[in-house]
C-alpha cells in the first residue's frame, strides 16, 4: 500500500512539473515535448506499408490505430485473479517479472506485484 502512495506521489509532482514548466510554452512547442493531449485530431503519414495493405485497401472499412488514454498511461491498482494454463511451462511467475496482457486488440506490458491472500 506504501509502494503505491509513493508511486502515485512520484507521478503526481511530475504533473505538477511538467504543468509549470511547460505552461507558458505555444501549444506545438509543447506537443514536441509533451505530446498530443488527449482528444486531439491528428494527421498520420504511414511510410513503408507492406503492398498487401494497398492492394487490399477498402476505402469504406475504417483503419483504427491504436493508443493510451491519459490514465491508462500511469501506476494503477488491479486486483485480479490469475490462473495458469496447462501448456504454460513449469517457470513460477515472481514480483515485478515483465509480463504480456492482451485484453481484445491491446497488448501491454506490466510488471505485476503477486499476493496471496
Amino acid at each position: 500500500d506504501d509502494y503505491v502512495k509513493q508511486q502515485k506521489a512520484i507521478s503526481n509532482r511530475q504533473k505538477e512539473l511538467n504543468l509549470n514548466e511547460f505552461s507558458d510554452m505555444d501549444p506545438i512547442a509543447r506537443a514536441q515535448f509533451e505530446g498530443l493531449r488527449a482528444g486531439t485530431y491528428v494527421r498520420v503519414e504511414v511510410h513503408k506499408i507492406p503492398c498487401e495493405f494497398v492492394n487490399n485497401f477498402e476505402p469504406k472499412t475504417p483503419i483504427i490505430l491504436g493508443g493510451l488514454n491519459a490514465h491508462e498511461n500511469g501506476f494503477s491498482f488491479l486486483r485480479t485473479r490469475i490462473k495458469k494454463h496447462r501448456w504454460f511451462p513449469k517457470k513460477v511467475l515472481k514480483s515485478k517479472d515483465p509480463l504480456i496482457i492482451s485484453l481484445g486488440w491491446r497488448r501491454f506490458q506490466s510488471m505485476p506485484i503477486y499476493a496471496l491472500e
